[in-house]
């Protein structure tokens, strides 16, 4: 699958991913997990274009409806 970089934060980045006719361009999460070391992608919702966006997705049962998640590492 071919993908573009389209924002960077740190070691985080979302990609959007070509995933073919059918399907077409989806964003995705490549981010270094802070408590274990381990790179892993996440499929994002689709509107999500930045970082904090993404972020903010992968939070949004937790934080307030008018406030940007920051991840924390983990003990």
């Amino acid at each position: 699958a071919e993908f573009a970089l389209i924002d960077k934060q740190d070691n985080y980045e979302v990609i959007l991913v070509n995933l073919g006719a059918r399907v077409g361009e989806w964003p995705y999460l490549k981010m270094l997990n802070p408590s274990i070391g381990v790179w892993h992608l996440e499929c994002l919702d689709s509107r999500c274009r930045t970082v904090q966006d993404a972020i903010n997705f992968r939070a949004s049962r937790l934080r307030s409806l008018h406030k940007d998640w920051n991840p924390e590492k983990l003990t």
